[in-house]
This record gives C-alpha cells, sequence and structure tokens, in this order.
C-alpha cells in the first residue's frame, strides 16, 4: 500500500560466536538518529568522548558518513553503530546499542613503545553505549569493527587513553582485547596536563579470541 513506511535496511556483520553486530548508520533512518542523539548526549558518553556535546542533528549526520567520502585520506574516520543481536529483546534487532568510531591519531605516536614507533598508521577509539541499550554488547563489537577497519585500511597501530577513573572504559578496553601500557601524561582539550592510561590492540589475542569462540561453534 502507498501509506506503508519504506523498509528499513538492517543488514548487519556479525563474527561467529560475538553475541553483538556492527553495521553503519541509516541517515534515512529516523530511529538511528534519535538514539545516536540520545546517546551522545548521555553524561557517560560525553565524559569519554571529546568534543560531542554540541553536536547538531547535521553534524552527526556528516560524522557518521564521512567514511563515503573518498578524498578524505589522512583525516578519515569510519563510525560503525553497535547492532542488536544475540541476546536482546526482538524489537531491539538491528537497533542501535552504541558506537564504535575509529580515526587517525598521530599525536599518539609519542606514547607508543619502541616497537610500535614505525607504525603505517596510528589509529585512535572512541565508542560508547546507547543508554537503554543492554550492558555487555561494547567489547565485542569493538573487537568486531577493529577486523573490519584493518580490511579497509591495513597496517596499523589501534590505540586510545583512557583517564584513570573511568573503571568502565578500561575494563571495556581490556575486554575487547586492548593491553594496558601504564600511565602517560598528555594534556586535554585546555592544554592542561592530564594522567592516562595507554591502552594498545593486541592483534594476536584478538585473533586468538576470534578463532576459539568461533571453533566453539564448529568443533
Amino acid at each position: 500500500m502507498a501509506n506503508e513506511p519504506a523498509e528499513i535496511n538492517r543488514e548487519q556483520i556479525r563474527y561467529v560466536g560475538e553475541k553483538s553486530a556492527i553495521r553503519f548508520f541509516n541517515p534515512q533512518d529516523p530511529e538511528d538518529l534519535e538514539r545516536m542523539e540520545k546517546t551522545l548526549k548521555d553524561k557517560a558518553v560525553a565524559a569519554f568522548v571529546e568534543d560531542i556535546g554540541n553536536m547538531t542533528a547535521g553534524d552527526i549526520k556528516n560524522w557518521l558518513t564521512r567514511y563515503k567520502d573518498e578524498k578524505r585520506t589522512k583525516d578519515w574516520e569510519v563510525c560503525y553503530v553497535v547492532s542488536g543481536s544475540i541476546g536482546v529483546k526482538p524489537e531491539e534487532f538491528g537497533e542501535i546499542q552504541g558506537f564504535v568510531n575509529l580515526y587517525p591519531e598521530e599525536n599518539y605516536r609519542k606514547f607508543l613503545p619502541k616497537k610500535y614507533k614505525e607504525a603505517k598508521q596510528v589509529v585512535s577509539i572512541s565508542y560508547g553505549r546507547y543508554p537503554e541499550g543492554k550492558p555487555g554488547q561494547i567489547s565485542g563489537a569493538i573487537r568486531q569493527a577493529c577486523m573490519e577497519i584493518d580490511k579497509l585500511k591495513g597496517d596499523m597501530v589501534i590505540a586510545l587513553l583512557i583517564e584513570e577513573e573511568n573503571n568502565a572504559g578500561i575494563k571495556t578496553a581490556e575486554d575487547a582485547c586492548f593491553d594496558n601500557y601504564g600511565a602517560v601524561i598528555g594534556t586535554d582539550e585546555e592544554g592542561k596536563d592530564e594522567k592516562d592510561v595507554l591502552f594498545i590492540l593486541n592483534w594476536n589475542r584478538l585473533n586468538t579470541r576470534l578463532h576459539t569462540q568461533a571453533e566453539s561453534y564448529f568443533p
């Protein structure tokens, strides 16, 4: 019928053994935008992810579709939304549960151990959970997003700095196969010194975990 709403695309990626899935933001889906706006306004997310507090709906759409801009090379940015899959209520299947954002961050190179200094790309990551989403979905989404960004961009070190008091962020990073490299002194948005904890993705541990999960399904 002419008055029926258009079918919403819910194509998503889920690795064997993972509970959550990932996909791209759909700019034609008002529910996607509403959930992302609510996520970015959440105090827990705003405290961890910089420069999101004053984003308009237009800003959000532009940010989440930047991966489509072929002109961006050095300042590319790819954001995956966490998509409800195993373990969520039926009405939450395919709906946004959070986000995982990846982007180049050369400023972090100075913090890297010697063995990582010559990496072709230093990439950072930010993430946040939709405030009404079921807990426990983000770390799995991060693992999958890292694998997917490696396919797209290749040869990289993925690192992030987390404030020492951000226990939830630290726990998520550790479960996502990032190794803790201890405290470093950086600067905040106002140029003041701040102590953060450096985490670097352990590709070997990530691959082992994904293979182990898959083998448990196909013994």
